[in-house]
């Protein structure tokens, strides 16, 4: 009689589908693929990690016995998130929109990964086999409906857990060990004439890589866990962010608390009598660990659980021994763990760590529940938003999306310290949401922005104090001439407001800048009838044109009387100085619609004092223009801390008046600062209605300013351990949006780098060639031949 060689497929289980959601097996046993959305442990306090770990092993608490889990991670490639952000649809489309989200979009999709998590539970086989085919048959119908019955009740007690189809089992299956198939897209359809394991086992791994398994060209490398590292909660997050495609494969079923001691107690026997043999000091050791395993099982009453721990390695050869070092070096250098990976785990354990082949490891060790519970492979890192308007690299790999439109307000903040990034994450910023509807008015010391604003069509104006006038009074078209209040509150609060340090004398306030309640009724009244009528010749009127109304208010109220008195003749002491003379004159700066900038640098270099002025005018010019304009607008203030320098208290309380007025009509606040001094200048409730935040490098005050804007520890202790980036070609970043915070790895293509460089000697070349040309890609593509050294 003939018998039938064996092939290597029989050395797997898998045989058939029963019904949408079970897989049969060969031996009789019945599994199915549980998706589910995994844990992420990255920003999260010690308890609420510890939390999350007693939650995961109530869960390992609920597999009957029987039952084997399979808790399982895929780390891989994923540029999904990248191509739905250069996918998304932009309401502005231009040239240098579309090569800018191209750019990007191809530059971040190298970098991208992400894990998935997955369980398969099976039920195991029964320990008869006999009664022929019939007799099988009924066993496994009779176990896949108990299985049918025990899936969901286990998939309910994790975050989004729900059986899948069984394609999306075949999938896993793939792409877990046919890694060439994979990676060309394949997707396995099962002919159900055959076996699963003849369609999805196209070859045998190869002997060529004697320590590596190989299939199809594509190496892979197999680690087993031997001894384990003392786990605590979030143990898993180094191994789940390594630069390199793995699966990680933990087999987990319960076992007898009783047996597992007893096991632990013939081990202990056989080791004291072996320990002449081998070595004391290591024995001592191990009877030590084996003593201290059954003390504390038995004094805590303890689970016990039979497991597994495999690690897959997919990358090449070198890829892989990097990765392999990284390990070991963490797991047994530092963690007084063990790794065993030499050529005769190979094999073994690569058919083991599949999906749904766990159940046939041939070493099992018995943990108590938290250590098993702390090592579960269920990290996942927060991909931020789908279809995102503006995309971002993770530290640890992952793509992040962001959308600054999906609010009505987002009021933002950066701190940073010089040469930290900030000009250039601000540049990717502005050059991905302005396509998309954001409004953008820039204040800079500096021309870091220039070619940004000029490249989407507005107009950039380095303001010179001896010609630019600006004038701070809002336009006639922003009132309602026909209601006896012409200007809206919304604009005239915030614009006295702001002005208050010119109509008040603050020496004799101990320099508190706020109108009192008798100031502000005759600034208002006096301002407000400016806009009386409708035969104005001018865009606005002027601060002369409000002093003449101070100087003839007439009020019943002799406190207002006495108020508009005292302002007047402040206002027209202003108006005396050189300084005022340059603001009694009607505007000439030029705002363009929908993205306009100013650099300030010569009003710097010509007067401190003049720049206090020329800031707040025009900030309050920039003000006017979003409470004008129906699309969301950003007021961005650059190089706070030099504003600061001059008009602490003046400028803070622009802050504070433009953000009031901005969260009722979709006008937000961008301002970048360096340290606590700008900040503490700032209100406590402008700071808590800053809904995004960029932290940067900086060498000092980590904790001074996470105090004022209420950061975590978690994120705190992530910030404050950032290197110092000034010779890397990328920049650290913790960016919060709310209360969520993402650990940013900010790396940018060429085409950004270079719209955005602020490089001194830089931009003397950019304004040169600025000058020749002013298509924006021109512009960069000859910038980009300067940079590589060739002719221009």
């Amino acid at each position: 009689m003939l018998t039938k060689r064996k092939q290597y497929p029989d050395l797997y289980t898998w045989s058939h589908a029963i019904g949408e959601t079970i897989l049969a097996h060969q031996d009789g046993a019945v599994s199915a693929y549980i998706g589910w959305a995994g844990i992420n442990f990255e920003m999260r306090p010690a308890h609420d990690r510890d939390m999350a770990s007693l939650k995961l092993l109530a869960v390992l608490n609920t597999i009957e016995p029987g039952y084997c889990a399979e808790f399982h991670l895929w780390r891989d490639w994923d540029d999904r998130l990248a191509e739905d952000y250069r996918d998304r649809e932009m309401p502005r489309p231009s040239p240098l929109a579309k090569a800018t989200r191209n750019a990007l979009a191809d530059h971040l999709a190298n970098y991208g990964m992400s894990n998935e998590v997955g369980v398969v539970l099976l039920k195991e086989p029964p320990r008869s086999t006999f009664g022929g085919a019939k007799n099988y048959i009924k066993r496994l119908s009779r176990s896949a409906k108990e299985l049918l019955e025990a899936a969901p009740r286990f998939a309910s007690k994790l975050p989004g857990g729900s059986m899948r189809p069984v394609q999306q089992y075949y999938d896993r299956i793939r792409q877990s060990g046919d890694r060439a198939r994979f990676n060309k897209g394949y997707r396995y359809r099962h002919d159900p004439k055959y076996l699963l394991t003849e369609g999805i086992l196209t070859e045998a791994p190869s002997n060529k890589v004697s320590d590596h398994v190989l299939i199809g060209g594509a190496h892979s490398k197999v680690l087993y866990l031997y001894f384990y590292p003392d786990s605590f909660a979030g143990w898993f997050l180094f191994l789940s962010s390594l630069s390199i495609p793995l699966h990680v494969s933990f087999s987990i079923k319960p076992t007898d608390r009783n047996a597992s001691i007893k096991e632990a107690e013939d081990q202990s026997q056989f080791a004291e009598g072996t320990a002449s043999q081998r070595g004391r000091e290591e024995q001592n050791t191990k009877l030590e660990d084996l003593s201290d395993f059954r003390n504390y099982v038995v004094r805590n009453k303890l689970p016990v659980f039979q497991n597994c721990f495999v690690i897959h390695l997919h990358g090449s050869p070198e890829q892989n021994h990097e990765a392999e070092v990284l390990i070991s070096e963490r797991i047994e250098d530092e963690e007084g763990g063990q790794i065993r990976s030499q050529e005769t785990i190979q094999l073994p354990f690569w058919r083991t760590g599949q999906p749904g082949q766990g159940y046939r490891n041939l070493l099992w060790r018995a943990d108590e529940g938290m250590q098993v519970a702390n090592m579960l492979p269920v990290q996942v890192f927060d991909p931020g938003e789908k279809h995102p308007e503006s995309l971002r690299l993770g530290e640890r790999g992952q793509l992040i999306g962001f959308n600054r439109l999906a609010g009505k307000i987002a009021h933002s903040f950066t701190v940073a310290k010089t040469g930290s990034g900030k000009g250039q994450d601000k540049t990717v910023t502005i050059a991905e949401s302005f396509p998309m509807g954001m409004d953008w008015c820039i204040a800079e010391i500096g021309s870091c922005y220039k070619w940004t604003v000029e490249g989407f069509g507005g107009t950039y104006t380095r303001i010179d104090p001896r010609e630019t006038v600006v004038n701070p009074l809002p336009l006639y078209k922003l009132a309602d001439h026909k209601a006896d209040l012409p200007l809206h509150p919304d604009i005239i609060g915030p614009t006295l407001g702001a002005l208050g340090f010119l109509l008040i004398d603050g020496r004799l306030t101990n320099g508190k800048l706020e109108l009192t309640v008798h100031e502000e009724a005759a600034a208002q009244t006096a301002l407000q009838m400016l806009y009386v009528g409708l035969n104005h010749h001018y865009a606005a009127p002027t601060l002369p044109d409000l002093h003449r109304q101070l100087e003839i208010f007439d009020a019943q109220s002799k406190e207002q009387k006495a108020a508009a008195s005292l302002m007047e003749k402040n206002l027209y002491s202003f108006l005396s100085t050189t300084e005022g003379q340059i603001f009694s004159q009607q505007t000439n700066l030029v705002l363009s619609d929908h993205i306009t900038g100013v650099d300030l640098i010569d009003v710097e270099k010509a007067s401190p004092k003049l720049l206090k002025f020329y800031l707040i005018f025009i900030a309050l010019q920039f003000d006017h223009f979003a409470f004008a304009n129906p699309t969301p607008t950003t007021i961005l203030l650059d190089e706070m801390h030099k504003f600061m320098r001059v008009a602490p208290k003046e400028i803070g309380r622009l802050i504070s008046e433009l953000a009031r007025m901005g969260r009722k009509n979709a006008g937000n606040i961008d301002m970048v600062t360096q340290g606590t001094t700008e900040i503490d200048a700032i209100e406590k409730e402008v700071l808590n209605s800053m809904h995004f935040g960029s932290l940067m490098y900086r060498n000092a005050e980590w904790e001074e300013i996470a105090q004022r804007v209420s950061m975590p520890e978690v994120p705190l202790d992530i910030w404050r351990n950032f290197p110092d980036p000034i010779d890397f070609n990328w920049r650290p970043s913790i960016q919060s949006v709310g209360k969520k915070y993402h650990n940013l790895h900010l790396t940018f293509p060429d085409l950004l780098l270079d719209l955005g460089n602020s490089d001194a000697n830089d931009l003397v070349v950019k304004d040169r060639i600025g000058k020749t040309t002013k298509d924006p890609l021109e512009r960069l593509r000859i910038f980009r031949h300067y940079k590589e050294g060739r002719a221009i």
